[in-house]
């Protein structure tokens, strides 16, 4: 007997399943602003949406090489590039910001890809394809932002990035 289980539930279950692992607990999605209208301007000025990665570990991670995706169907659907580690490694405790714009070209902390402020997923798998973290959310109010506090969301009138975490 098949029992389909609802999409947000199986992606609960994988994400429980992926916490067996080691970088399961130390990289997380932290925060997520999926309309932003005058939170953050990026390198060029622009105010574009954002995710923040979270690296929980005692150790410096690359996240060269892990993907992050806005498709549970299409979990490697972008590889984080690995041209240029500066941009892309998490000092232990750390945070870093990735801007879901659609302008690859602006750098590699740039995404071909945009979120929808109505709602969808988003994840991030390890380099081995291993699901470590996602976040499935409804309708999003302009500069409201949506932090992970533990396995828990939660909607955050004050999105919290600022120069310490952005470093």
């Amino acid at each position: 007997m098949l029992i389909l289980l609802p999409r947000h539930f199986r992606l609960t279950l994988l994400c429980i399943f992926a916490s067996l692992f080691s970088h399961a607990q130390s990289i997380r999605l932290n925060e997520i602003l999926a309309s932003n209208q005058s939170i953050l301007a990026d390198e060029a000025g622009e105010f574009d949406d954002w995710v923040e990665v979270y690296n929980g570990s005692d150790e410096v991670v690359n996240l060269s090489g892990f993907y992050i995706s806005d498709n549970a169907a299409n979990p490697q659907k972008w590889q984080i590039p690995g041209d240029y580690p500066p941009a892309t490694t998490i000092q232990p405790g750390g945070f870093l910001l990735f801007w879901l714009d659609d302008e690859p070209q602006e750098g590699p902390t740039h995404l071909p890809f945009k979120i929808n402020a109505a709602g969808e997923d988003l994840l991030i798998s390890a380099p081995d394809g291993t699901l470590l973290d996602f976040i499935s959310f409804g309708q999003q109010a302009a500069d409201i932002s949506l932090q992970a506090t533990g396995w828990n969301r939660r909607l955050d009138y004050m999105p919290q990035p600022d120069a310490r975490r952005l470093q």
